[in-house]
């Protein structure tokens, strides 16, 4: 009778053992790992690999049939590359089963085993290889843990203002990672409106540092017309957070957003040029700065380098800014004063801004009138007719008030002036300081709806003066959740920020989260 001889695995290997007859025994072993392979602690949602040993040790026998490979458990799979090593470096490195055991007494391979799991928990499966031919088997155990992402990102809406056509500009969110996991962003997925994407190449890696990592998407418009989104950011197959996009809808839009300047104009409320923050409605032309201030349509009207009354001449001693004027006006508010006039005599004006009125009366203080042309302050070189009235407690033009037009003066008559820098006295007229809009040419906004304390209206302006533009109204995201009462869709709770068209209905908790009543409690 011949001899039999048991090949058993080690302690954690499934086993069967083959016999032989005399001298043609076979004797060998199979191992998996060490038994236990642990791939820690992975994100739901994301696909983990792992590379695990496998050995065959073969005394004398030249292999030849096949090796088979299977693993069983929920969210665990062989991906079928068998690496030379544990390194791999080249596509060369990737082999079959049978390559590395059919040539090998003593063979080593690296198999790869892929986990994706869609529930947080504890996962394991069993991950068996076989020699078909010897009859040798063994089995390993792979575990691992599933946990939630744990990402906060910010905001639910991206709102990239008003955008030229053709022309790109940038938004920004922000994801924290609060969880003990490196995350790994797989894709930021666009639906709905044409011209976005991302700025980052995905997959994007969030480390588990509790840091703010920023990332942006640009817009490029395709026309001047609004357009709208959504942007889901996924975690594997898993949405994180889904974002509402907006450009070029300045009515419906974040007012931020198409206030970028912050001067309290929006671009559809008559901001000329929201990059400039002295450049709006109801601003004041004091300098040659190439801006138009006042949004009136002229550039640097009222200014010392431009010709106001069109008589050919601007009121600078030396320099225009405009083509074909010449320097020198003595009134750039009359066009037939100007130094190409005629003295008129007996008219008591400077009409040839020379220096003397009618030419017999003396002009003291060089600004082109005397007292009897009607110079108020005749030692004065800023205060004569036609002046421009600056804020110094002077009648610069000579009209019986004091200040008017400047930051020291009611101009509104509301009670309130601007005030200049560091101020604490009342104005000239007497009036307290703090009004944030004290004009008067504007019949549909007049400025006297702005002052310290006034109502807050729903038309665009800072009516009390608080550096905020239309909070606590319909028209703006009191809560900050992205979403007002007058927008589409509409915030149905505008004091909670957990409350709006993109928050998840809570079952149970007796309201309306998504701000949606066909969608059950």
């Amino acid at each position: 009778m011949g001899s039999y001889r048991f090949l058993c695995l080690s302690v954690l290997a499934l086993t069967s053992c083959t016999d032989g007859i005399g001298p043609s025994v076979i004797d060998g072993k199979l191992t998996v790992g060490n038994g236990l392979i642990d791939m820690g602690v992975r994100p739901v949602g994301s696909t983990s690999t792992t590379l695990v040993k496998v050995t065959a040790t073969i005394a004398g026998v030249q292999v030849t049939d096949a090796s088979t490979l299977n693993i069983e458990g929920d969210y665990f799979s062989v991906t079928g590359r068998v690496f030379l090593k544990e390194a791999p470096e080249t596509e060369e490195d990737i082999v079959s089963l049978d390559e590395v055991f059919r040539v090998r007494d003593d063979a080593s391979a690296w198999i790869e085993v892929a986990y994706t799991p869609t529930a947080k928990g504890y996962h394991r499966a069993r991950l068996v290889i076989s020699h078909t031919g010897l009859g040798f088997e063994a089995a390993g155990m792979v575990r691992a843990q599933a946990a939630d992402p744990g990402l906060s990102v910010h905001p639910y809406v991206l709102d990239f203002g008003d955008v030229p056509q053709h022309e790109t500009r940038q938004a920004t969110f922000t994801v924290v990672n609060d969880s003990q996991l490196d995350m790994e962003l797989s894709q930021l997925l666009f639906e709905g409106g044409q011209g976005f994407s991302s700025v980052e190449a995905y997959p994007v890696t969030v480390a588990s540092d509790a840091q703010v990592t920023e990332l942006s998407v640009a817009y490029t418009a395709p026309d001047d017309f609004p357009t709208y989104g959504t942007a889901k950011l996924l975690v594997g197959d898993t949405v994180l957070h889904t974002f509402t996009l907006r450009a070029n809808d300045c009515e419906n839009g974040i007012p931020d957003a198409y206030d970028l300047d912050l001067d309290g104009f929006t671009s559809c409320g008559g901001d000329c040029d929201d990059t400039n923050p002295h450049a709006h409605p109801g601003g004041v032309e004091t300098i040659v700065d190439g801006a138009d201030n006042d949004c009136n349509g002229l550039v640097d009207d009222h200014t010392l380098g431009y010709d106001d009354d069109g008589d050919g001449y601007c009121d600078h001693p030396a320099i225009c800014i405009e083509a074909d004027v010449l320097p020198g006006d003595c009134n750039d508010y009359d066009a037939l004063v100007n130094p190409g006039e005629d003295e008129f005599v007996g008219d008591g004006i400077d009409n040839d801004c020379d220096g003397g009125v009618d030419g017999d009366s003396v002009d003291y203080d060089g600004d082109g009138y005397s007292e009897a042309a009607g110079d108020c302050e005749p030692t004065d070189a800023t205060s004569f007719p036609g002046a421009w009235e600056l804020a110094d407690g002077i009648d610069n033009d000579c009209d019986l008030i004091v200040d008017e037009g400047t930051a020291l003066y009611d101009d509104d008559g509301d009670g309130y002036c601007e005030g200049l820098p560091g101020q604490t006295t009342p104005c000239t007229d007497g009036t307290l300081l703090g009004d944030c809009d004290d004009t008067t040419d504007r019949p549909s906004f007049p400025g006297s709806d702005s002052y310290p304390g006034a109502d807050e209206l729903e038309d665009g302006i800072d009516n009390d003066c608080d550096g905020s533009v239309d909070e606590g109204t319909t028209l703006v995201d009191d809560d900050g959740d992205g979403y007002a009462e007058a927008a589409t869709p509409s915030d149905c709770n505008d004091d909670n920020p957990n409350i709006g068209p993109s928050s998840l209905e809570v079952t149970g908790n007796g309201v309306d989260d998504d701000c949606d009543p066909s969608t059950p409690d």
